[in-house]
């Protein structure tokens, strides 16, 4: 038999400051990866796939299903690369409820959809989840469900 003190904390809520104190801890991380980059001369900011296929045409699509992905292989996003930085830190602080309110569901246990990721190469841009690949890179996590569709990538003829 457990002790009823014991018994509560194992079954205490998850108190909101902590997500409040990752949020804040992941804004500190994107303002040092800002200031570093700036010393550096190289951006840390997240690869923008539009900018990369502007001389690109995708030559072949496929759906390949939902798979586990690498975070550390997401490098960039198909409409918000200027909201997180290269580490998915979040840049601004307009997102912030969402980010909370993802980090708590997490924290409490809760299933949340797999992201939806675009594949080329060994490499995966987000089209949909940045503040749930956000919140599980906080928290230390490898690796997150993903829907993926896998593109091949050819450079633009020109006539």
């Amino acid at each position: 038999m457990y002790h009823r003190s014991y018994y509560k904390v194992i079954n205490a809520p998850i108190q909101p400051a902590s997500a409040k104190r990752l949020h804040a801890d992941a804004r500190i991380r994107s303002r040092i990866n800002q200031f570093l980059s700036l010393l550096k001369g190289k951006s840390a900011m997240l690869l923008d796939l539009k900018v990369i296929r502007k001389n690109l045409t995708v030559c072949d699509r496929c759906n390949a299903g939902l798979r586990m992905v690498s975070i550390d292989q997401i490098c960039g996003s198909v409409s918000q690369a200027h909201e997180f930085d290269a580490d998915f830190n979040p840049l601004q602080d307009y997102t912030r409820e969402r980010w909370l309110s993802v980090a708590s569901a997490l924290q409490r246990g809760i299933e949340l959809p797999p992201v939806i990721l675009i594949q080329i190469g060994e490499r995966y841009f987000v089209k949909d989840g940045h503040h749930r690949i956000s919140v599980s890179r906080a928290l230390g996590q490898a690796v997150i469900r993903a829907v993926v569709e896998v593109w091949q990538l050819q450079s633009q003829s020109k006539s």
